[in-house]
This record gives structure tokens, sequence and C-alpha cells, in this order.
């Protein structure tokens, strides 16, 4: 698949439709109804990555999403990321045959969200990037979510050491996102996480507004409302300001392109 965008990428946001494709019951919370339409009102990305969420009761209803989008905007390049979990059985995308995993890839999922919880998790996992044996030396790229979870605190420390190392292999992207979450006093707290991360790999650096931006700190099984203190081009600003404007644009457009080309 080739098609691409010469324009800004969202590359990590949400669509919910839960009348349609209904919430896991086990839940830990439950956002509000958030569709395409929606987030086509409030993006200035030509290109998009529809990302699944924990609440999605497996990968049916986001890849369902996915088609529908790709066909009414036909303009615009959708991508999906879904996610993988061993329970149940039939929801573990690492153990989907092959052709199944092939169809998904043409449909336009290019990442499989996982959780590395123990030794075993990453050759297990390999296996979804069609690698064959599922060697992890043979992965074409990881992409470490909303900053690597980093936080103001962590800027300099070993573990923060640790894993901007592997970044500057280029082996690793980092998805400048949602840095209200790791710093909810002042997003702009997180500027020495993310100047590390554009001059460690600035080839490897991209941007996702974790839209509809939801309160999962709120818990429980009813909606809740998007969480107030987002505003995702408030963080776009001063991300501009913060790195380099050769560092901006390859995260704006030119390091989404390349990878979801």
């Amino acid at each position: 698949m080739t098609a691409t965008t010469s324009g800004p990428w969202d590359c990590h946001v949400h669509v919910f439709d839960p009348v349609r494709f209904p919430f896991r019951s086990t839940r830990a919370y439950t956002p509000s109804p958030a569709s395409v339409d929606d987030l086509l009102n409030d993006t200035q990305s030509t290109g998009i990555v529809l990302a699944q969420a924990s609440p999605e009761d497996g990968h049916h209803g986001l890849t369902r999403q996915l088609e529908e989008a790709k066909s009414r905007y036909p303009g615009m390049i959708f991508r999906a990321e879904i996610m993988t979990t061993q329970e149940p059985p039939e929801l573990d995308v690492a153990r989907l045959p092959s052709d199944t995993i092939d169809t998904l890839h043409g449909l336009g999922v290019w990442l499989v969200h996982c959780h590395a919880d123990g030794p075993g998790s990453l050759p297990r996992y390999a296996r979804c990037t069609g690698v064959g044996d599922g060697v992890i030396p043979d992965i074409v790229g990881l992409v470490a979510e909303h900053g690597a979870c980093a936080r103001p605190s962590d800027f300099g420390s070993p573990d923060f050491e640790s894993f901007v190392a592997p970044l500057r292999t280029g082996r690793v992207y980092v998805e400048i996102s949602a840095l209200y979450r790791r710093a909810p006093e002042n997003f702009r707290l997180m500027r020495d996480v993310v100047l590390a991360y554009a001059q460690a790999a600035p080839d490897r650096i991209l941007w996702g507004p974790d839209w509809p931006h939801v309160d999962a700190s709120r818990g429980g099984l009813d909606p809740t409302p998007p969480d107030a203190r987002a505003n995702w081009r408030e963080e776009l600003d001063a991300v501009r300001e913060w790195i380099t404007e050769e560092q901006f644009t390859k995260m704006l457009p030119n390091n989404q392109a390349k990878l979801y080309s």
C-alpha cells in the first residue's frame, strides 16, 4: 500500500460508537461517543491513525469504522492501530492466522498495541509484524506511545536515559502526545522531555493529539466528558516553540508519512 499525504498527520486518535460496538463489561473507564465526523471537525490533518482503546471489546468495531472512514473520505489517508490481549484468546491478535493479519494490514492496520508484561511478551507479539519466526531484531520499528509516559521528574534519570538510548538507534519512534496527562499542573513542564526526544531522534518523533481526550481517571461504567485540561492546539504551538523548525517539519508531516505509507 503506497498511498501518501503531504499534509500533517494525527497519529493517535480514537473514535467510539458504543451503540453499534459496545464496550467491554470489565472496562476501567467509559468514553463518551465520538465519531469520525466529530474528529474531522476538530483536526487540520489529512492523515489519521485511529487507535483502539482498552474499553473497546476487540478490534472489530475499530476496523469497521476504519473501512467506513476510507469509503466516506477518499481524500484522506486512514490507518489504524489495534490492541492485542491474551484473554480471551479470540481477541489475541498474536494468535490470528497469517492471512488474517495480512487482510488487516491491507485494510490499513499498521500497528499492534501490546504491553510488554513479561519475558515472553515481545517474541510472542512479534509475529504480528509478519517477520516469520517473530525474531525481535527483525521488527521494522516500535512506537512508544504518549511520550513513553515520561513525566517532567523523569528527565535525566537512569530510566529516562535507558529509553533515549534506543531512541537514538532509529529503531524506536516516540509519540509526543497528551502532554497534560504527564504534567497536569502545567503541560509546559514537559519541555525538557520533548526537547530530549527531538534532539536524540528528530527522524523518529511523531505527533498524536489523543482526541477526544477521554478523562480515564474518572473510571466507572458511565460515560465521562472529555478532559477539560486538554487543548491539543496549545500543546502543538508550544512544541513548535520548543524545537527547531526542521525538527517540527520532520514531526509534522515527514516522519508520519514515512511510517504510515
